[in-house]
């Protein structure tokens, strides 16, 4: 069964981190582990039919403008991005698509469906000093964060809580080790939607860590988020305050 992406953009979608474009597509040329993150909205499946009148499958993928339009005009760009819509359709739907790829001349394959756009919370990530030893009795005992060295990217090792622990969570405690970050300060970003917390390395960040998000039972409140990085032991704290 044939697949079809339609890669369309908005505004209103976040944009990936401030880099050169250029300085990524260079990378790209050079080296097949480049870390760098474009926020995508992906669509459900629609079925559609082909131009042989078989059944197809459609799904529509919406970026910012910016990286569309650099896609436009910068070919191994261009190649990131639909290497990275095969990705996400297959993690997200969990099918193995053929890289097999063509690019028929139409606008669109069916009518672009509309995206719904979570609003994000504005998050502020506080760093408590090194001599900030003292722990509340609430405090969640977590392996402890060992620094390690590697030239790969990981998936930093996170644990979530909930309190109470039984019954409807009142709030989310998430502890993110991150040994390798010895400042917090344009490194990370954070986003948080109605029940997922997103976790994006950014510029020297990359080479060690790869993005994360981390799903939540319960909606939350975007206007009620905490997040504080410990400098002694390298760990994020972030808080989540459930929708009652």
């Amino acid at each position: 069964m044939k697949v079809f992406i339609n890669l369309c953009h908005s505004t209103e979608i976040p944009p990936p981190p401030t880099m050169d474009y250029e300085e990524v597509s260079r990378a790209m040329l050079e080296s097949d582990n480049v870390s760098f993150k474009v926020p995508l909205s992906l669509s459900a499946p629609k079925t559609d039919k082909d131009k042989a009148g078989k059944v197809c499958l459609v799904f529509d993928a919406a970026c910012n403008t910016s990286p569309f339009q650099q896609a436009q005009k910068d070919g191994s760009f261009h190649a990131f991005m639909v290497t990275l819509c095969c990705e996400w359709v297959e993690s997200k739907h969990e099918l193995v698509l053929s890289r097999d790829i063509s690019f028929p001349k139409l606008k669109s394959k069916g009518e672009i469906s509309i995206h719904t756009i979570r609003k994000q919370a504005k998050s502020i990530i506080s760093e408590l000093p090194k001599d900030n030893l003292k722990q509340s009795a609430s405090t969640i005992a977590t392996k402890p964060a060992t620094p390690f060295h590697t030239s790969k990217a990981v998936k930093p090792f996170h644990e979530i809580f909930c309190e109470p622990p039984q019954g409807d969570p009142e709030f989310f405690v998430v502890r993110v080790n991150l040994p390798q970050l010895a400042t917090i300060k344009d490194a990370i970003t954070l986003d948080v939607e109605e029940k997922q917390l997103i976790l994006s390395p950014v510029g020297d960040a990359c080479a060690h860590y790869v993005g994360i998000t981390v799903a939540l039972t319960s909606p939350v409140d975007l206007d009620q988020v905490g997040a504080q990085f410990d400098l002694s032991t390298r760990v994020l704290t972030v808080t989540l305050v459930c929708l009652k």
